[in-house]
């Protein structure tokens, strides 16, 4: 599914160099449910922008499913963002002037689909996480934890092959945090591919495979 080869990215800034990603290798397979963890500063949110194709590393190869997409940018990064990558950001990411309904639709609007098809998916994953009740609502109107369900549901309804999950839990209290947790453990289950980044080591546990960043580099970690 995923594959890095010795990325790197480096910014400028005031006249300095910073390596944010040193020589970074990753390989995800197909059905893979990996969690990275690391400090603030550590390269994290570097990573997943390039996992997610919003950002572009300065050296190195990106493989998603077989096709290199590091150089992407403007439309083909959309275009892949739209079909192959589903996001689910600690801040939900919903426009308020929308309903639950309508925000979980949004990625199928911008596919093209009829109004028919992307209302019965929407609907269809809406249920999924137990919020077919709250279609009507606006963001402003839910919960922390319903607006990550909507959230999930956003991308159950665009079915991507990969699943970006950053901080998922990192607005939510700790009962919530495991509801949330326990609907990606369920996807992983169905054979849903899903790199989640988080600062705590007691979410990322939750992942069968857990990763670490440090200063840039990415190391393996043992799980029992």
């Amino acid at each position: 599914m995923i594959r890095l080869e010795n990325i790197t990215k480096i910014y400028e800034k005031h006249g300095q160099t910073l390596r944010a990603l040193e020589d970074v290798n990753l390989h995800v397979p197909k059905g893979d449910f990996l969690a990275i963890t690391g400090p603030s500063g550590s390269g994290k949110t570097t990573l997943m922008n390039i996992l997610g194709c919003l950002d572009r590393p300065t050296g190195g190869t990106y493989l998603l499913e077989g096709t290199t997409v590091e150089g992407l940018g403007g439309a083909a990064a959309a275009h892949i963002r739209n079909r192959k990558i589903g996001f689910i950001f600690q801040s939900f990411n919903l426009i308020g002037s929308m309903s639950a309904l309508e925000n979980v639709e949004l990625p199928l609007v911008l596919r093209g689909e009829s109004r028919k098809s992307r209302r019965q998916k929407a609907l269809e994953a809406l249920e999924r996480v137990g919020l077919q009740a709250r279609a009507g609502h606006r963001p402003a109107e839910l919960s922390g934890g319903q607006q990550q369900r909507v959230a999930i549901a956003r991308v159950l309804a665009a079915q991507p092959p990969l699943i970006l999950a950053d901080e998922p839990t990192g607005n939510l209290d700790g009962v919530t945090s495991r509801e949330i947790l326990s609907i990606l453990q369920q996807l992983h289950g169905e054979g849903q591919t899903i790199v989640m980044i988080t600062h705590d080591e007691g979410i990322a546990a939750a992942a069968p495979r857990q990763m670490r960043m440090e200063q840039g580099r990415l190391f393996t970690l043992e799980t029992n």
